[in-house]
């Protein structure tokens, strides 16, 4: 289908993208991510470990670059995400390129990076349906959004989130090629499956996008009037949403839920409380914890009293008290979404960027390549009202395309900003309600990139009316002669 439509863009813009990617992630100086405690997670299942257990080398301050990898080491850090297979990938390709014990970050970077050239290469191919000012803004997107260090600087790291950002740009891409009928259409559905599984996999937060991706699934599978079509949709949903069933059998570490219960208590709650003693107390907790107010878990005063802290908050206190206490009080949770939407779109935290053999000082960040993270900084603080004004707009117009869609195609395309919509709020208000105010960036990464993918999506939306108008002008009815008579 479409096979007459020529391709100028997809190649060039590729060559660009790479450009971009290798001098990020592979030309020295390196960029990456400090450590923050967190790269453990991932690396203890593929025996990779720091060479220097000095904190002011080990984390946060600089980029580490070469780890030392002992695979007689290898074990389960509890916790599972989809972003394990790169790390594999990466520890195979490291067996040719570095020295036997030595584990080049590098080489996860550059899967990684396979891995979006792959998805880049999806969607230049997919947009050439819309014609050149479709290509025009998916280069855009690629180049100036995606493409940009506060996103890419994730992928020489251990951290999950770019998971979030590959499994879910795949997802956009291949729904995309279902609702132009591009290419063969079961290999498209089975991999928008696979894309949205894994998606869901790549972080614990990431669960509750089961259903509308689900939702997204079916409706791109089914097709009108075809009920084979239709029962396949179901079981594509159907496997979905089990799923994330089957992720929430594998809970994270109990150290992990402990921290994200702790930090929604004492960093969440009671920081927006005026009497925190009488929130305790409706919580079934001494009221005496109320000491630990904005004291992370990893706090001195918090861990020298662990062990009663487990017997007296956490065996008391689970994530359905936690719900019910925000059900209860509406604004508290208002002020902790408004609160968290000063650097929601921020995505670049406080970790340093580079390498400490690259001379520079200690949390250093690279100007380079950030045009969408400039921007967002020169928006900042972002007001909590700003969020829901974009985001009511964006739902707006794709509400109103869809009410005026004249083809499936069109109907779908709509349908796909609204869930990219839907996908934001769910991600913004748990961040917000469970994470605190603790690297609310870093948290709010994959809120981030749904919101860009959703005024992308908005903006080619408007772009494909005025192109309809424009041809609509253009067409002239033919003037009809009198006939004699």
């Amino acid at each position: 289908m479409h096979t007459d439509i020529r391709d100028r863009w997809t190649l060039p813009v590729l060559a660009l993208l790479a450009t971009l990617l290798a001098g990020q992630l592979l030309v020295p100086p390196v960029v990456g991510l400090a450590d923050t405690g967190d790269f453990d997670r991932l690396w203890r299942w593929f025996g990779i470990s720091a060479a220097s257990d000095d904190p002011a080398q080990r984390y946060f301050r600089y980029l580490i670059r070469e780890w030392r990898i002992e695979p007689a080491t290898a074990e389960s850090s509890g916790f599972v995400s989809a972003d394990l297979i790169f790390v594999a990938a990466s520890v195979a390709l490291n067996r040719f390129v570095s020295e036997p014990g030595v584990y080049d970050l590098r080489t996860l970077g550059a899967v990684r990076a396979v891995v979006l050239l792959l998805a880049a290469y999806l969607l230049m191919r997919v947009a050439r349906y819309g014609g050149t000012a479709m290509q025009a803004i998916a280069a855009a997107a690629l180049l100036f959004v995606v493409a940009d260090v506060g996103y890419i600087a994730y992928f020489n790291s251990g951290f999950t989130e770019p998971g979030s950002l590959l499994f879910g740009l795949l997802t956009i891409a291949l729904y995309v090629r279902l609702a132009v009928a591009q290419g063969e259409r079961w290999a498209n559905v089975l991999a928008l499956v696979a894309s949205c599984v894994l998606l869901v996999w790549s972080k614990p937060q990431n669960v509750l996008l089961a259903l509308p991706l689900a939702l997204l699934a079916w409706r791109a599978t089914a097709l009108p009037g075809v009920a084979r079509s239709r029962y396949a949709a179901a079981g594509c949903a159907i496997v979905i949403l089990c799923s994330a069933a089957l992720y929430r059998s594998f809970p994270p570490p109990l150290w992990y839920t402990q921290q994200i219960r702790h930090i929604a208590v004492f960093n969440s709650i009671l920081t927006e409380s005026s009497d925190p003693q009488a929130d305790l107390r409706e919580l079934g907790v001494d009221p005496r914890w109320a000491m630990l107010k904005e004291r992370f878990p990893w706090n001195e005063l918090s861990t020298r009293n662990a062990a009663v802290l487990q017997t007296e908050f956490h065996d008391r206190v689970d994530n359905a008290d936690i719900a019910a206490f925000f059900l209860r009080h509406p604004d508290r949770v208002v002020a902790l979404l408004k609160r968290a939407a000063y650097e929601a779109n921020a995505v670049r935290g406080g970790s340093g960027e580079f390498e400490a053999s690259s001379g520079r000082p200690a949390f250093s960040k690279t100007t380079w390549f950030a045009m969408r993270s400039d921007l967002v900084k020169r928006l900042l603080p972002i007001r909590f009202r700003w969020l829901l004004l974009a985001l009511g707009a964006s739902v707006a117009i794709a509400a109103l395309a869809w009410r005026r869609a004249r083809t499936r195609t069109s109907r779908l395309l709509a349908e796909g900003v609204l869930v990219l919509a839907l996908a934001a709020v769910i991600q913004y208000v748990v961040v917000a309600l469970l994470q605190g105010p603790v690297a609310v960036s870093k948290g709010m990464f994959l809120f981030a990139f749904c919101f860009d993918a959703m005024i992308v999506g908005v903006l080619a939306i408007l772009v494909q009316r005025v192109a309809v108008a424009g041809r609509a002008g253009r067409v002239r009815p033919t003037p009809v002669r009198d006939q004699p008579r």
